[in-house]
């Protein structure tokens, strides 16, 4: 918390990428206020968790924090936006809650995308889950 003109205000929270089911990796997201998962093959490649790898992380979290503040779990993808797939979006997105996932960040990172296409999947609204 950061005192400020009298006040106290919520600091700004730290997310760590957290390479599953690398410890020391958690270890140090651990420390912060969250963490961006990723998950590590056999090969050391990195894959989309899905929500039971989401689970796994959430049960690694609670049995190896110490501190007792709130600690995220920061699920990106994308979604659509399109109405008529709002069924399979709310599907995944309950997915990862239903998991322990806190948060869903809509990233729009790996496809070309033109500005344009950004605003208009902002215009769409944030992905819902109930």
């Amino acid at each position: 918390m950061t005192l400020k003109y009298g006040f106290i205000f919520p600091s700004i929270p730290i997310w760590v990428v957290g390479a599953w089911p690398h410890e020391k990796s958690l270890a140090r997201a651990l420390r912060y206020d969250g963490l961006l998962p990723v998950v590590m093959d056999d090969n050391r490649q990195f894959m989309t968790p899905d929500s039971e790898h989401i689970r796994a992380i959430a049960t690694y979290c609670r049995e190896h924090r110490s501190q007792t503040d709130p600690f995220d779990i920061v699920m990106e993808g994308r979604t659509s936006g399109d109405p008529g797939e709002r069924a399979t979006t709310q599907a995944l997105v309950s997915s990862y809650a239903d998991a322990g996932a806190t948060w869903w960040l809509e990233s729009m990172w790996l496809e070309p995308n033109s500005a344009d296409d950004v605003v208009t999947r902002i215009r769409q609204g944030p992905p819902h889950i109930r």
